[in-house]
């Protein structure tokens, strides 16, 4: 886990005499030692005259474009849980990678426990899986009872998503700290493909951000809404005002992203102008003696500078969320 040191002084005297040339008025110094971070990361970049960049970017690359169909559904009526799917029309958005692991309406499956935390789901009759590719590190799901879907697992698992720690032929082995229960002779029935699924780690993740507007959107369905579920196909949101709707992502805007919550640290050789997030206004940046400074804590997915001076500026960049 990356940590961050930060150190910073202020000091400010007065001159109100040549008698006393130097009266302290101020000064500060703070030391913050071994804050926990991640998302860590530095560069740097050069911006020539008249040139906009955007220097900190954390956007989800999903790969949807103006083909991609996707649907507003409240899976089940009484709830405000909304699922942004893709209809299987246009391009698939990347919200995680499935692992086709293939089966049948007949493979039956067992768990069991191969540790306090782990628990082993063989595929032991019926269809049989193909786990060539299943990683460790991917997540298995069971999805859970929709108004459309009855899952064929217990209460305790539906709705469940573990880490894989291991795989076999017809196996995988998932982290569940004790929690899952042991269901026996499973048949997946007609909805094997859907009631459970491996998938990747990302891009999407929950706790993730995504905006949603556009012409061709109920403004029932604008905002601003923690991802607080994903699979291969959809992304879940909580929104008790959602109309249920088809849309074309390509006449409307939807961006996933993670918010960056922490340190940045810019210093540029000259002047710029930088803003952050969606916001339309600039901030300038003077240069104080040979560098322009910015030292704060945002909260955005996105920092931009401008260089609007008649010379190149070169801007070095450090950013950090803290998580601890």
């Amino acid at each position: 886990m990356p940590h961050l040191n930060l150190d910073y002084s202020i000091m400010l005297y007065d001159d109100p005499s040549t008698r006393n040339p130097k009266i302290k008025l101020l000064d500060i110094a703070k030391c913050f030692q071994g804050v926990i971070v991640d998302n860590d990361k530095s560069d740097r970049l050069t911006l020539a005259p008249g040139e906009t960049k955007d220097i900190m970017v954390t956007t989800r690359a999903l790969l949807w474009d103006p083909t991609t169909q996707l649907t507003f559904d409240r899976y089940l009526a009484t709830g405000s849980n909304v699922r942004i799917r893709w209809t299987g029309t246009g391009t698939a958005p990347a919200f995680r990678t499935n692992r086709n692991i293939g089966g049948g309406a007949t493979t039956t499956v067992d768990m069991t426990r191969v540790s306090p935390y782990a628990v082993r789901i063989t595929q032991s009759a019926g269809t049989a899986w193909t786990l060539g590719s299943v990683q460790v590190g991917d997540w298995i799901k069971f999805e859970k009872n929709t108004d459309a879907f009855a899952s064929p697992f217990s209460a305790t698992n539906q709705g469940g998503t573990h880490q894989v720690q291991a795989k076999g032929a017809n196996y995988i082995d998932f982290v569940d700290n004790g929690v899952a229960a042991l269901d026996s002779a499973i048949v997946l029935g007609a909805s094997f493909a859907f009631a459970v699924r491996v998938f990747s780690t990302g891009p999407v993740k929950a706790g993730d951000t995504i905006e949603i507007a556009g012409s061709g959107i109920n403004p029932s369905n604008y905002g601003r809404f923690e991802i607080v579920d994903v699979s291969p196909d959809y992304i879940e949101i909580i929104n008790p005002y959602s109309q249920a709707e088809t849309v074309l992502y390509g006449t409307n805007s939807l961006t996933v992203y993670e918010y960056l919550i922490g340190f940045v640290h810019l210093r540029a050789s000259g002047a710029i102008r930088i803003k952050s997030g969606d916001q339309v206004e600039w901030a300038r940046l003077e240069r104080l003696g040979g560098e322009a400074l910015f030292l704060g804590s945002l909260n955005t997915f996105r920092l931009q500078a401008n260089n609007d001076g008649l010379e190149d500026v070169v801007i070095s960049i450090q950013y950090a969320r803290v998580t601890g």
